[in-house]
């Protein structure tokens, strides 16, 4: 966490050194980053030498305007000259804090990143609350887009768990925390709603953008055998738990505790799912299974051939992309 606070520090000197010199009007002009380049006097620059002839030498004297349209050019090309010197250094500070970060996250275990993450989120929201650099157009254009929203890319690629991390701030604070870096928040089915679907539909399970195609999800389930007249009918009782666990893995059915929505499936698929078997509730309920049986689906690696089959059955959802 100190790295960000050390880079915002770095970068708001740098500012009011800027602040400080009489012949620059924005200082936040020289902030940039990889993501915003400047060209710089030396690539204006001729990359070979000019030869002028003795007539070109005897040329006529400029007139005014044109010497003040040089002028104008030259103080041009040396302020370009210098956003680049200044960016450049604001770069290097910028890439040495990402790399700390992504260096300390890839240091630690599952458990131990989602707690390093959110001890990050924390900080950015820390210092986007108290940190005089949030009062500088530099911060909104550059340090968000450049350092934090790049954190969340470097996350998001080490697969780390954002939706469940920020479910564990106050609304408030989650809310600012979103819009800030630019994250979809999808609130957590709670056991109320999971209770109210388990009676009514599975729609409530899937992730708002892949309900629509449930009809064409249910279909497959028939095609494949799955189920039959709407009931579950396949050998292996828990392939269903095992099928849902991997449509959640891939984000189309929503995130909450895994023994209430394979409950919620089977429920919903003609299956009552018992603490333990007990012979007379199978026989008045038909077909049972228990919640042990689900639990070692969740234990067990998913197959090459059941990861095929589930790919397949799986294409029904468009890709979000």
């Amino acid at each position: 966490m100190e790295n960000i606070t050390n880079y915002c520090d770095e970068i708001y000197e740098i500012l009011c050194s800027l602040d400080e010199n009489p012949n620059i009007e924005d200082g936040d002009q020289f902030i940039w980053n990889d993501r915003l380049r400047v060209i710089e006097l030396s690539e204006l620059m001729p990359s070979q030498p000019i030869y002028l002839s003795e007539e070109d030498l005897k040329a006529p004297p400029i007139s005014e305007e044109e010497e003040e349209l040089y002028d104008q050019l030259t103080q041009f090309l040396q302020t370009d000259s210098d956003l680049g010197y200044i960016g450049k250094r604001c770069e290097r500070i910028r890439s040495k804090c990402v790399d700390n970060v992504i260096g300390r996250l890839l240091s630690l275990n599952a458990k131990e990143r989602d707690l390093y993450v959110r001890d990050i989120f924390e900080k950015i929201s820390y210092l986007n609350q108290n940190h005089p650099l949030t009062d500088r157009y530099a911060f909104r254009r550059v340090v968000v887009p450049g350092l934090f929203q790049k954190l969340i890319e470097k996350f998001q690629y080490y697969d780390i768990r954002l939706n469940k991390i920020l479910s564990t701030f106050g609304p408030y604070e989650r809310d600012g925390l979103c819009s800030l870096l630019n994250i979809a928040y999808e609130e957590p089915l709670n056991e109320k709603q999971l209770n109210q679907s388990r009676h009514q539909t599975i729609e409530a399970l899937f992730d708002p953008y892949y309900q629509p195609f449930i009809p064409q999800f249910i279909t497959r389930l028939k095609e494949e055998g799955i189920i039959k007249n709407g009931k579950y009918n396949y050998a292996k009782k828990n392939y269903l738990a095992r099928l849902v666990t991997y449509m959640q893995s891939k984000g189309f059915v929503r995130k909450g505790k895994m023994r209430t929505i394979w409950k919620c499936f089977y429920e919903h698929f003609g299956v009552k799912v018992v603490a333990k078997r007990n012979g007379s509730v199978e026989k008045e309920e038909g077909y049972t299974i228990t919640e042990s049986n689900l639990f070692k689906s969740k234990d067990k690696n998913i197959s090459e051939e059941e990861e095929r089959d589930f790919d397949l059955i799986c294409r029904v959802f468009p890709s979000k992309l």
